[in-house]
C-alpha cells in the first residue's frame, strides 16, 4: 500500500501497537515541519525574465525566488502573454503583511516594467506548500510492513518539488523491488 498523504495524515490512519519502532517513529514524524508561503502570479505582455531558470532574490524582503514558466512551457498563458510566479517564504502568521511585504518585493524587483497581479496564493496549516520543509526526512518507509510513503512530505534526499517527489517515488520503488528479489 502506498500513502501520498504525509507521514503524519497516514499514521492517523492505522492502529499500532506501541513497540518501541513505533514509538521512535513517531517521534520523528512528530519534528516535521511543513514549508509555509506564498505565490505571487503576475500576467505580462512581453518576458519580464527572458528565460527559463530561476531568479534568486537575496536582496528582497520576502521574495526568495522568481520564475517565468512560460519560457519552459508558453501553454501556461494566452499566446502573446507570460505567467511568473514568485515564490516568498511565509515568515510570521500574519498573512496580510507577509502578501504586502511581497508586493513590495515585486514593485522592487520589477520596477518599471508592466505587469498585471494575477493572484496571490497562501500554503498553510492543512495544505502547506509541502507536507515536509527542508532538513532530514524520515523516508519511505513506515512501522507497518509493505505500507510506504511518498509525495512532497517524503522527498528523495537532496531533492525538491517535484524531482524530490520522483526521487522519493523511485526510492519507494526500489524497496519494493528488494521485496521480490
Amino acid at each position: 500500500m502506498i500513502s501520498n498523504i504525509g507521514h503524519q495524515a497516514t499514521a492517523q490512519l492505522y492502529n499500532h501497537p506501541q513497540t518501541s519502532e513505533f514509538e521512535k517513529y513517531q517521534k520523528n514524524i512528530n519534528k516535521i515541519k511543513p514549508a509555509e508561503g506564498i505565490k505571487i502570479c503576475l500576467g505580462a505582455n512581453r518576458p519580464l525574465l527572458g528565460h527559463g531558470g530561476i531568479l534568486l532574490t537575496p536582496y528582497c524582503k520576502r521574495i526568495n525566488g522568481v520564475n517565468e514558466v512560460t519560457n519552459i512551457d508558453p501553454s501556461l498563458a494566452p499566446e502573446g502573454k507570460h505567467l511568473i510566479m514568485c515564490h516568498q517564504t511565509l515568515r510570521s502568521n500574519d498573512i496580510q503583511t507577509e502578501i504586502k511585504f511581497g508586493l513590495d518585493d515585486v514593485k522592487d524587483i520589477f520596477q518599471d516594467q508592466e505587469y498585471e497581479l494575477l493572484m496571490v496564493q497562501t500554503y498553510h496549516s492543512d495544505w502547506p506548500v509541502n507536507r515536509a520543509g527542508t532538513g532530514p526526512k524520515p523516508g519511505n518507509t513506515t512501522p507497518i510492513e509493505r505500507l510506504y510513503i511518498v509525495g512532497d512530505g517524503a522527498r528523495g534526499k537532496g531533492g525538491i518539488e517535484v524531482e524530490g517527489i520522483a526521487m522519493g517515488v523511485n526510492n519507494t520503488l526500489s524497496i519494493i523491488d528488494q521485496l521480490t528479489d
